[in-house]
């Protein structure tokens, strides 16, 4: 059986090599897989809700999911866990100051000055940064007013923060409310609350 897909990701979320590493790993996870998965559409429907991915990125899991070769062929933990990590990736301080326009120098700056939240990761502890306070072409709308507001929380809890939907929020995410221009004070104070947690 021959499968056509393609793996459909955010403008600088991955680079060309990685988007074509993912659809081999996927074809390979395809091949090697049982024919049937074991989950329950239930358990797959709280797997994808616990995720933290967007609305945009759940939805592509779900249509992933309901094509028949795939829902098949792949088991359920193995698309949601690749698209919880391609959501969840960091990029470096180099693709940084490229999204922004401006030089590393800066950009470090801007860590140092809680505009951006970086941590440092690797043998040369370079700067990482969690993809999803980006868009294609900035840092997300209010974002330096946000991340000082974010200072001293654990990583994971941020991460939880910024991608699951909040009922504060009229059941938007941090990210997606920022992305589409709500006010920021909204969410600062919600994330002076976790702070205070």
């Amino acid at each position: 059986m021959l499968l056509s897909f393609s793996i459909e990701l955010p403008d600088g979320l991955a680079s060309e090599r990685e988007k074509q590493s993912l659809e081999v790993e996927l074809v390979r996870a395809l091949r090697r897989t049982r024919r049937h998965s074991t989950a329950t559409t239930g358990g797959v429907d709280a797997l994808l809700e616990m995720s933290g991915l967007d609305a945009e990125h759940l939805a592509s899991a779900k249509a992933k999911l309901k094509h028949p070769g795939v829902a098949s062929a792949a088991t359920t933990a193995d698309v949601v866990a690749r698209q919880v990590r391609v959501v969840n990736s960091t990029i470096s301080t180099a693709a940084v100051a490229k999204i922004l326009g401006v030089t590393p120098t800066t950009v470090t700056r801007k860590v140092e000055s809680k505009f951006l939240l970086a941590r440092r990761s690797g043998a040369r502890r370079a700067f990482a940064f969690p993809a999803w306070q980006f868009t294609d072409h900035s840092a997300l709308p209010g974002w330096d007013e946000v991340a000082p507001a974010l200072t001293g929380v654990e990583w994971r809890a941020v991460e939880a923060f910024v991608t699951a939907p909040r009922e504060e929020l009229d059941d938007a995410s941090v990210r997606d409310w920022l992305i589409a221009g709500k006010d920021p004070s909204v969410v600062v104070s919600l994330a002076e609350s976790l702070v205070r947690w």
